[in-house]
């Protein structure tokens, strides 16, 4: 905190921006809830001083989904973070990663919450591989509330998940970019 005005004046001597912080705390499981909300909101504080426009939120711990999440007990801890950062330029992005990786799912749970500080993160890895869900379909399935991707490869060996480099992996990179140009996505 005493150094957050020379590290906004270092980014900003050196024309860089942090685009999205990434939390590594999940929603999921109640008795680490409180804890996440609570180093979530110190997030939010951080990303409102430097100008950070996106937290990635784990609403399921996992990549892989394992277990069952309640869907009511997250919208209402999602809206709860909402209110935090309503009027400070920042919006949390829930992944789609474990059971949200089923991103019809995950709309459902963003249309329940209903508010403009609570959007999506397309890790474009785990729609297609936990759920084989088409590029289309997560574009179809949350559209506008795609506010930042990420991206990597992988293929299955063995009937493990085996990650490569970009391009290495059997995941259709090309078709996912030209799903999001299509949608007019233009962030990171």
């Amino acid at each position: 905190p005493r150094r957050i005005n020379q590290t906004i004046q270092k980014l900003s001597d050196l024309r860089l921006t942090i685009p999205c912080f990434s939390s590594n705390t999940a929603l999921k499981d109640e008795e680490d809830r409180e804890a996440a909300v609570l180093e979530i909101t110190e997030y939010i504080e951080l990303a409102h001083e430097l100008g950070t426009p996106y937290i990635r939120v784990l609403a399921d711990r996992d990549a892989a989904p394992e277990g069952e999440v309640d869907d009511e007990k997250i919208a209402g801890v999602l809206a709860q973070l909402a209110d935090i950062a309503r009027g400070k330029n920042v919006t949390l992005l829930v992944e789609t990663n474990g059971v949200y990786a089923d991103t019809l799912r995950l709309k459902k749970l963003l249309d329940a919450v209903g508010r403009e500080e609570v959007a999506a993160l397309w890790d474009i890895h785990h729609p297609y591989r936990f759920f084989h869900e088409a590029p289309e379909t997560t574009i179809q399935n949350l559209g506008a509330y795609i506010k930042h991707v990420h991206a990597k490869d992988s293929v299955v060996e063995n009937g493990r998940i085996v990650y490569k480099m970009m391009g290495e992996g059997d995941l259709p990179i090309y078709e996912m970019l030209d799903c999001l140009t299509a949608a007019d996505y233009d962030g990171f």
